[in-house]
Parts: structure tokens; C-alpha cells; sequence
């Protein structure tokens, strides 16, 4: 089972490259005017930069010393995958070395707005540079997920509306939910032995939670082509000389739908889009399955979560992690 956090009080939220030599061909993966080596000098703003001179940014149990909205990333977690047991965290020359758990950059708090720490809406570029040795990757499909061994490393974004207890579909029966997950990178057991590949899922999760179903418990359109009428664009596929081992820029830009352009999502691998695009128009909730041009358009009315993190047999290496946003006063909360 998987603990919600339900909350009885009203929880108010603001408004809401050709590839390189070297890669594979990406079809329909132009990004327009975005330089995601400047993203500056496409009108993006760095509304986020989680660097590690040491670990006093990051707010473990038991943190003492100074409010926990004055820091960066904390370590007692909205629960989304059960609950985790406390990261083993180092830093050294300003690298964090994270196992064995997750951080993320808002925790759970007894205020108006549900949370402490920083979500993020509208749309952004959400990057990280990462390393790890993809040798010791290890998942079985058949066990229960745990942060110690039966995981993988992974960099991801979660509905705070979720997470929250706010993601009630308009209309429809009392905990009938609906609610946006963005996995930027996720290396499971057989593409991080091949090296050369990992995983970017768009999930729009929706429906009564179900406890006997697997993963979520909820209904779930992907881009992982198990959905049909979407695109499979969830495997990113990399060079062969690929080394995880070596720090690598892993990235995803997320652009909300407005009026009749298309929103969309576009993974990102230092620097060279290496995915298509997962599109959407902006759209109401009407009557569920979502359905058409309107599936994915959820996370344009969520406020997002980022976590990083990976098991205790895979420690993650993490120079830096960053998100930038076009400023419109109601991108970062």
C-alpha cells in the first residue's frame, strides 16, 4: 500500500538541434529557437541550481539549525513509492554522492500550501550532470520496489496535486484522481548494461486507485508504447561508446501548451535532443479515459516536484542539478 498524504484544509497553488555525429537519427526532435547549452539565450531563466559545495543545502531528519524552507533539498519525502528510509549522502569536490534513497526539493509541512521547498509549473528546463556504474544496476520486475536494492538510478518530476492530496478529477466520484509524472531519466537493469540506453517516461495517471494493481495502482497512458495512439518515445538510445561512468548532462524540456500551439516534452542528453516529442493540447478535464489531443495536458495545470536519487548497490554521482524557467511570475513556487 501506498501512503497518501490527505489533507483536510484547502491547499491553494499559484496559477498555473539536428543530433551530433555520433547519435542516432531523431526524427521530428527540432526544439525551435531552445539552446539547452544557453538556455539564457532563449529567454530561460535559472530558477534553480542545486550545486554541492557541501551537504548543509540539503535538510536530512533531524535537521537542525535553521527553518526548513531555507534549504534546497530535503531528504523526508512526500511518499510516493511507500516509504523510504533515509539517503547515505557525501560530498566531495562538489559532487553529492547519493545511495540507497531519494532527495527531492519540497517535503510534506503543516501550512496553506501543503509543503516546504520549491515546485515548479508552467513549463522549464529540468537538467542534471550524473554519473554512475551501470555494472551494478539491478531490478527485478518481479519484487517490490525498495530504495536499497530493487531500483534504479533515476532524475524525475511528481505531481505535487498528487502528492498532496489535491488531484480530484472535476466531476467524477470522490478520489477519482488525476495527475502528471515526468521521469527525465530512469536506467534500468537492461539498458544500463548495454550502456547506451535509459528511460524518459510521460505518465498521465488517472482513475480510483486500485491496491492489488502493481506500480501506482492507478490507470496510466505512457509514451512507453504500451498505449495506444501514442508514440513511443520513452527509450533514449545513445551512442555505443557511452560511458556512465564519465559525468553526462541528462535533460528534458518541458514547454506548457497556450492557445493553439502545442505543448510538449523533449529529452535532452548533453546538449542534443535524442528523443521526439510527447505533444498535447491545452484542454479541460471532460469525462475520463483522457483522451485524443488532451492526453498529457494534465501536467500543465500541475506544480512539480523534482527528486533524484538511486539504490544502495548503484551510488549516484551529482555535480549539479537545474532547473530554468521562462520568466512569467508564477513558474516556481
Amino acid at each position: 500500500m501506498i501512503p497518501r498524504l490527505r489533507r483536510l484544509q484547502t491547499i491553494c497553488f499559484a496559477a498555473a538541434a539536428a543530433a551530433t555525429s555520433g547519435f542516432p537519427q531523431v526524427l521530428a526532435a527540432a526544439a525551435g529557437s531552445f539552446d539547452p547549452l544557453r538556455p539564457e539565450a532563449s529567454g530561460y531563466r535559472l530558477e534553480f541550481n542545486g550545486t554541492f559545495d557541501d551537504a548543509s543545502g540539503i535538510c536530512l531528519k533531524g535537521s537542525q539549525g535553521r527553518p526548513a524552507a531555507g534549504f534546497l533539498w530535503y531528504a523526508r519525502l512526500f511518499p510516493v513509492w511507500g516509504t523510504w528510509s533515509q539517503p547515505e549522502i557525501s560530498v566531495s569536490d562538489r559532487v553529492l554522492t547519493i545511495s540507497g534513497g531519494q532527495i527531492a526539493t519540497a517535503k510534506p509541512a503543516p501550512n496553506h500550501r501543503g509543503y516546504e521547498g520549491r515546485v515548479f509549473s508552467g513549463g522549464g528546463y529540468f537538467e542534471a550532470r550524473i554519473s554512475f556504474d551501470p555494472a551494478t544496476v539491478a531490478y527485478d520486475i518481479k519484487q517490490a520496489i525498495n530504495n536499497r536494492t530493487n531500483w534504479w538510478p533515476c532524475f524525475y518530476a511528481f505531481s505535487l496535486e498528487y502528492l498532496a492530496g489535491a488531484d480530484q478529477w472535476e466531476g467524477q466520484l470522490a478520489g477519482f484522481a488525476h495527475f502528471a509524472e515526468d521521469d527525465f531519466f530512469e536506467c534500468w537493469q537492461d539498458q544500463a548494461r548495454r550502456a547506451n540506453w535509459y528511460g524518459a517516461t510521460v505518465h498521465d495517471w488517472y482513475g480510483m486507485r486500485d491496491r492489488n494493481a502493481g506500480g501506482l495502482g492507478y490507470s496510466d497512458i505512457a509514451n512507453d508504447g504500451r498505449s495506444p495512439g501514442v508514440p513511443d518515445t520513452q527509450r533514449i538510445r545513445l551512442p555505443a561508446n557511452n560511458d556512465w561512468r564519465e559525468f553526462h548532462t541528462v535533460g528534458s524540456l518541458w514547454v506548457a501548451a497556450a492557445g493553439d500551439s502545442r505543448g510538449f516534452i523533449q529529452t535532452y542528453f548533453d546538449g542534443q535532443p535524442v528523443s521526439g516529442k510527447v505533444t498535447w493540447r491545452a484542454a479541460k478535464d471532460a469525462l475520463p479515459p483522457p483522451s485524443g489531443s488532451a492526453v498529457f495536458s494534465v501536467i500543465d495545470r500541475d506544480h512539480m516536484v523534482v527528486y533524484v536519487g538511486s539504490p544502495s548497490n548503484t551510488p549516484l554521482h551529482i555535480q549539479w542539478v537545474r532547473v530554468w524557467q521562462i520568466p512569467t511570475g508564477n513558474g516556481t513556487r
